[in-house]
């Protein structure tokens, strides 16, 4: 009796379920601890969420704006965040927000990974470097969010495959809300989806084709949904951008090598030698290279014995993702990182597909729990170091006092990136939007606000409201329109539109920038009208002496 009852309490405490349900707690804990969540583009989205709100409301304060019509297949980032703002603080709001993203990364990663056999369950345990990765610092919530839910799906279209249309209803509903989440988990789950029935008519089906077609005609039925699904996101697409895109399909070898760097999934530098990045690296390295070892061992042992499961499906997908990502453009329809976006998908993908490993025995189980605590600690150390440190500037920022009723310019200096990248040592750039936040908080509006003129933007300029159209010629030599000035004067008649509108500006930049000026970013005659107070840490506000 006493030896049963110390077998069951060891099993419990082993649990992949529970330390997962810990290692979850943990970062999500961390994360609300913070001041505010210091990703990118997040201060950006934060603006835009209130200026929605405010005409959902039909309030007049941003009657420069229009919502955007049709509206973008992109709305669970904003429309979650329109809920939340409700009933939270902003910073609040946007912090619960990055808990859901981090639940959904997590859980779905876990479910998918379980689906697909004995070992998934502990190899999720390992999924701590990748729920802080660089997607969700760059502010990219709708995409880590469509991440998770692609990974749910696949969880359901396992399910299918052995219990056929039980799982249906719940695949349909998880694919109804990655379709306004975001574009690529969606296309990436038809390839997937697609490439599991054909490999699995190949290896089955050339005996018994009519016994394929009663074991799979509900997952068929589920990817004609799938493929019916990504009609509306399409509507999104610039097709004028077609040619442009195809254009950069072509060998990136400075790609390839930022990528062996970690590019793309972690948020720090890949330059820094700091003992704390190195070890959350290395947490990704080690993570990466056995799950593909397992995960190709299993995916070998299944192909040879004719039964090919998900898994196998999903290290073959990995395996030509990363063959195919030095090829791919990083700028599609408008938006940049489109091929470093895809590297972070190569973790979750090797956990699933090693999954498919038989389950470790308790010596194996142990250490699998060791290496999650591990992995924790090390990616909350750095994070703690290097993360919050930035909340902290971001937070600061937002106190910032602004000319109450008055319309106002954003500007950033062209040394900003590259001083955030080695000085913070960070892969994003927290301070970008930063200035932003005191637009939201004084309902101030911000002029030449980019991204405007994308269909993934849920809002437009309104008709007769010139100086908020950014010019989109001057984003595609990555220099930007007039709220994201990098070092360039604007075309005179875009400054001296930009400066008439603009009762004052706020200029984010480096020192050096910061003590030039306006004079570093307008003309002598544009930034004489403006009177700058003394250089904040990262920012400068100057007002226009006339108003």
């Amino acid at each position: 009796m006493h030896s049963s009852g110390s077998t069951g309490s060891r099993a419990r405490l082993l649990s992949p379920d529970l330390w997962l349900a810990l290692v979850l707690a943990a970062v999500c804990l961390w994360l609300l601890s913070l001041p505010v969540f210091p990703s990118q583009d997040g201060p950006m989205h934060r603006y835009y969420v209130h200026v929605l709100d405010s005409l959902l409301q039909h309030r007049s304060t941003y009657a420069a704006y229009q919502v955007r019509h049709p509206f973008p297949p992109y709305a669970s980032h904003y429309g979650a965040l329109l809920v939340l703002f409700h009933v939270l603080p902003y910073e609040w709001a946007e912090k619960v927000f990055a808990c859901v993203v981090v639940l959904a990364l997590g859980w779905g990663l876990r479910r998918s990974a379980q689906e697909a056999g004995p070992a998934g369950r502990w190899w999720a345990l390992l999924s701590a470097p990748v729920l802080l990765g660089w997607p969700l610092m760059m502010g990219f919530f709708n995409f880590v969010l469509g991440v998770g839910l692609l990974l749910l799906c696949t969880a359901f279209w396992q399910s299918m495959g052995r219990s056929g249309q039980k799982a249906l209803p719940a695949f349909v509903a998880t694919l109804l809300l990655l379709m306004v989440t975001h574009p690529i988990p969606l296309l990436l789950l038809i390839v997937l989806c697609g490439l599991d029935l054909g490999l699995s008519l190949l290896r089955r089906a050339a005996a018994a084709p009519q016994g394929w077609w009663r074991r799979h005609r509900v997952q068929a039925a589920a990817l004609l949904l799938t493929v019916l699904a990504a009609l509306f996101p399409a509507m999104a697409v610039d097709r004028s951008q077609t040619s442009s895109t195809v254009q950069l399909i072509r060998f990136h070898p400075e790609f390839l090598r930022t990528s062996l760097l970690l590019a793309g999934v972690s948020p720090y530098n890949s330059r820094s030698l700091h003992p704390s990045i190195n070890g959350y690296r290395l947490c990704l390295y080690a993570l990466f290279a056995g799950a593909m070892w397992v995960g190709g061992k299993a995916a070998l042992r299944a192909w040879r014995a004719r039964q090919v499961n998900f898994a196998t499906t999903v290290f073959a997908a990995t395996v030509l993702l990363a063959l195919a990502l030095p090829f791919l453009p990083n700028l599609v329809n408008g938006s940049d990182y489109f091929s470093t976006r895809l590297v972070f998908l190569l973790w979750p993908a090797a956990i699933v597909a090693a999954g498919a490993a038989e389950a470790p025995g308790p010596r194996a189980r142990g250490l699998f729990v060791a290496a999650a605590i591990a992995c924790c600690a090390l990616t909350l150390l750095a994070a703690q170091l290097f993360l919050r440190p930035a909340a902290l500037q971001v937070h600061a920022a937002e106190g910032l006092s602004l000319p109450a009723g008055q319309r106002g310019a954003l500007l950033l200096g062209a040394d900003l990136d590259d001083y955030e990248r080695f000085h913070a040592q960070l892969a994003f750039n927290p301070l970008k939007w930063a200035a932003i936040l005191p637009f939201v908080r004084q309902d101030s509006v911000a002029l030449d606000t980019p991204w405007l003129d994308l269909k993934i933007v849920p809002i437009a300029a309104a008709p007769g409201s010139p100086e908020l159209g950014s010019d989109i010629s001057l984003t595609r030599s990555g220099r930007t329109g007039a709220a994201l000035v990098p070092g360039h004067s604007l075309p005179g008649d875009r400054e001296a539109q930009l400066v008439q509108a603009s009762g004052f500006m706020i200029l984010a930049a480096t020192p050096p920038e910061l003590a030039q000026g306006l004079h570093g970013q307008l003309s002598a005659d544009e930034a004489a009208k403006y009177t700058c107070g003394a250089p904040q840490d990262w920012y400068l506000l100057c007002t226009s002496g006339g108003r």
